[in-house]
């Protein structure tokens, strides 16, 4: 249980007023008149004390638990009422920004462009205007040239009515004539006057004909000039029209424009008298948040709360170590202990090294410290039990020219030929064989390892010099599914095979294995997924990249006092609040180095000694 669970169920159960702790306090102090009772020997009278001091230390525990709990939270509300404040100045500032560069926006429009556009239109019907009057004054003068011919025609036209008159007149006197001497003596008397009367017809006549003419071209003349001129009137009036709108649009935007910089600057004035009210507010929180702090570093030599660690149950939680060991086993069993009785969906425990006889002694581990619910799943089980159980079981070699040599102490034979030359060993676990070497001019070449049922597991390859070359782990089918090949003591490749022995994947690190096998096991999970392990993992932010919904709770455990590693690993994980740590002193330890509040959990707490305060020794 964490340290902060007591006092988190009890502040659940009684939230004590100040006047109902100082009760409290009193009654402890003063216990309640009682019946004479016999008189208490030094020793008993001493144990009473003790018990006293004990109840008081536990009191004590409490109230200041319960003090730190209030305090913080009153600093949490101050806090998101500060981070309220900040986030409304934020916006109030974009804000205000925004609204000072509309000002500065209307303020320095520019009709300068619109004003052009009119006064082009200006100039423009001017220039038409002059043509018009050219037009017109040429249309005119058309007009009265077409006037005056067609007068003229109508003088010609009277004229040769007077000449066929006159011309009439002479033929009716000759008509009249009876006698033919005079008839012909009349004609030749009239025949001048005839003569010039039919010259002038005959000039009138080309004369009216030539007038006619020219009226039909001035006629034409003067329709295409009224054309010309009544296409530019139409210009002019065109041009007119959009001056006239160009000038009322222009006049719509100013009057927006004044509106609009009215209510921007009005609206910048209630935003100045906002900001100033909210940095009043950031102001008086900042200097409550600082003497709160200040109050929590007088009382409790910490200016970060350590809340007890709360846990999700709708999270799976998948505990990861490379295996559980003996020499970490008591750390390791109370954090699944810890975990079967915060949550109630069983956590997962992974473990990714290599182990010949499976999980078994795990898994018998578990069930002896009271946890037989959890089960254990491994990298390389997972991968050797993908195939069929049809592997043999290993036989011990016979040969009649070999001589064997039993090591019953150490449960190992070894094998020589007949000239006393090492051949194998063989190892037995429990009577069975568990691994053969095999020796070649008294040098190691190959080491075969074997399952709880006598099965091929693993095939280790050395050189010349015994330098290991290769690991073959095998399948309970017999086939090969993971190799790993070394150069000169270090790891090289490592390759991941199917069941047809075909290469599916190539690893350089172990690293790189462990965090696919990870990715895929976890990514194949129901629920989002909480990995209790190492921050410091080189596979953390692969996972954190495929997984986003992944999240991890370190476990601490043997802190040293100066905690250089420690500081960097919170500096390098400012989102990281939750921790799992192995006893009080390493909460104290994380609890003296945090930059921050956290949330954390004692896996292993002893009995509580008296505080400071309260011991006899102050």
């Amino acid at each position: 249980m964490g340290f902060f669970d007591n006092l988190r169920k009890k502040e659940k159960d009684v939230t004590p007023t100040k006047t109902e702790t100082a009760v409290t306090v009193s009654e402890s102090q003063t216990p309640a008149k009682a019946e004479p009772v016999a008189k208490q020997t030094l020793h008993e009278q001493r144990v009473t004390i003790e018990d006293q001091l004990t109840g008081l230390a536990n009191d004590y525990r409490q109230l200041k638990g319960q003090l730190k709990l209030k305090i913080f939270a009153e600093k949490a509300e101050k806090q998101q009422g500060l981070k309220q404040a900040q986030q409304e100045l934020e916006l109030l500032a974009d804000r205000t920004q925004q609204t000072a560069a509309q000002i500065k926006s209307l303020e320095d429009a520019d009709d300068s462009a619109a004003e052009q556009e009119i006064a082009a239109l200006v100039d423009q019907q001017h220039e038409l205007q002059t043509k018009i009057d050219q037009s017109q004054a040429h249309l005119d003068s058309l007009q009265r040239e077409l006037d005056d011919t067609t007068e003229a025609i109508r003088k010609v036209i009277l004229e040769i009515d007077q000449n066929e008159k006159q011309s009439a007149a002479l033929s009716a006197d000759i008509k009249a004539e009876t006698d033919l001497q005079e008839m012909y003596e009349l004609m030749a008397k009239q025949k001048p006057e005839v003569d010039d009367l039919y010259q002038k017809k005959t000039v009138l006549i080309s004369t009216r004909e030539d007038l006619n003419t020219k009226i039909t071209a001035l006629a034409a003349k003067r329709d295409q000039a009224a054309a010309a001129t009544t296409a530019l009137q139409e210009q002019q009036n065109k041009l007119g029209q959009d001056q006239r709108q160009k000038e009322s649009a222009l006049n719509q935007v100013q009057s927006q424009r004044e509106h609009e910089l009215t209510e921007a600057k009005n609206y910048a004035g209630r935003l100045e008298q906002e900001t100033s009210r909210s940095t009043r507010r950031a102001t008086t929180l900042q200097q409550n948040i600082k003497e709160l702090q200040d109050h929590i570093q007088t009382l409790f030599d910490n200016q970060f709360l350590l809340r007890p660690l709360t846990l999700d149950n709708q999270r799976q939680y998948v505990v990861y170590t490379p295996a559980l060991t003996p020499d970490h086993a008591t750390a390791q069993l109370a954090l699944l202990h810890y975990l079967t009785k915060q949550l109630t969906v069983v956590p997962m425990i992974v473990t990714t090294d290599y182990q010949q006889t499976g999980q078994q002694e795990q898994l018998a581990q578990l069930a002896k410290a009271d946890l037989p619910q959890l089960e254990i799943t491994n990298l390389y089980t997972q991968l050797q039990t993908s195939g069929e159980d049809t592997a043999p079981q290993v036989q011990l070699p016979q040969n009649d020219n070999w001589i064997q040599k039993a090591d019953v102490a150490n449960n190992l034979t070894s094998i020589f030929d007949k000239d006393q030359h090492l051949l194998m060993t063989v190892h037995l676990t429990q009577g069975n064989i568990s691994q053969i070497d095999y020796f070649t001019n008294g040098k190691k070449i190959k080491t075969n390892l074997y399952n709880e049922k006598g099965q091929l597991s693993a095939h280790y390859t050395f050189d010349d010099h015994e330098q290991l070359t290769t690991i073959d782990y095998y399948r309970l089918d017999n086939t090969i599914v993971l190799t790993k090949t070394f150069s000169k003591k270090s790891l090289e490749t490592i390759q991941l095979f199917d069941d047809h022995g075909l290469v599916t994947h190539v690893f350089a690190t172990e690293d790189e294995l462990i965090t696919w096998w990870l990715q895929d096991l976890l990514g194949r999970l129901d629920r989002d997924v909480t990995l209790i392990g190492n921050l410091g993992v080189d596979y953390y932010p692969t996972l954190i990249t495929a997984l986003p919904k992944l999240t991890v709770i370190p476990v601490l455990t043997g802190l040293p006092q100066q905690q250089t590693e420690l500081v960097k690993l919170l500096q390098d994980h400012p989102q990281q609040s939750q921790f799992l740590v192995g006893d009080q002193h390493d909460w104290q330890i994380l609890a003296d180095n945090t930059d921050r509040d956290l949330e954390v959990d004692v896996l292993q707490t002893s009995q509580l000694a008296l505080p400071k305060d309260l011991t006899t020794t102050d």
